[in-house]
Parts: structure tokens; sequence; C-alpha cells
């Protein structure tokens, strides 16, 4: 079976609850999430998730006491990156990627079975 595959990025701060489908039954029934298929999403793959602040922290943290250390003025000095990439006009603080095979209609006729197979190969991949 021949399926597309689409990628989609955005830059704007995206909805996390959505996404990780931390939602109380009450935003279940709401508009933008009514599509979302409760019993399917332990099938969804997701590479990276956490607390966002904690993960700059992590990665960035050491090269900013770095940063920090070669500055001889204090103004040029940068107390938290977290903040000043959320300040700023031109950094994204995050990025979401959405990677989309086929569509709804070529899943449905697929045993969930091999959906789950297809789930995990791409989870071995990361």
């Amino acid at each position: 079976m021949k399926m597309s595959i689409s990628f989609v990025t955005k830059t704007n701060m995206t909805g996390l609850k959505h996404n990780n489908r931390d939602l109380t039954e009450a935003e279940y029934q709401e508009p933008a999430h009514r599509h979302i298929n409760q019993a399917l999403s332990d099938d969804n793959i997701y590479i990276k998730r956490g607390n966002l602040k904690a993960t700059y922290e992590e990665l960035f943290g050491e090269a900013l006491e770095n940063y920090n250390a070669k500055q001889k003025r204090a103004d040029r000095k940068i107390t938290d990156y977290y903040q000043h990439v959320k300040k700023s006009k031109t950094l994204d603080l995050q990025r979401e990627i959405v990677i989309t095979v086929g569509k709804k209609e070529d899943w449905e006729k697929t045993y969930h079975e091999r959906i789950k197979s297809c789930s995990r190969a791409i989870r071995g991949v990361y």
C-alpha cells in the first residue's frame, strides 16, 4: 500500500496538554479535542517529552556558564537562557514537528496490530 508522508513544523507556542493528551474528560469534550480517539492515544509516538525549562537547563546550562565566564561586562551576561530566548523576537522557544504518514482512511483499513508494529519500528529509530 502506498502512502504519503507529510511534515509540518510550527514555531509558535503549541498546545502541550493537547499534544501530550493530558486532558480532563471535560476538555476532551471541547470542540478542539473531540476528534481525539482516546483509545488510540497510547500508540502516539513522542520523541521528546518533558518540562521545557528543565530541558533548556539540561541542553544549554554548561554552554551558558562558559559564555558568561568569558563576558567581561555584566550587562552581556545571560542569567536565564530560557527567558532570554522567550523574550527574543528572532529565536524560537520551541519547535513542534508533526509527521503524518498516510491519511486517516489509510489506517482505518489496517489491522491494529500492524499499526502497533509500525509504531514500534519508528520508536526504535529514536
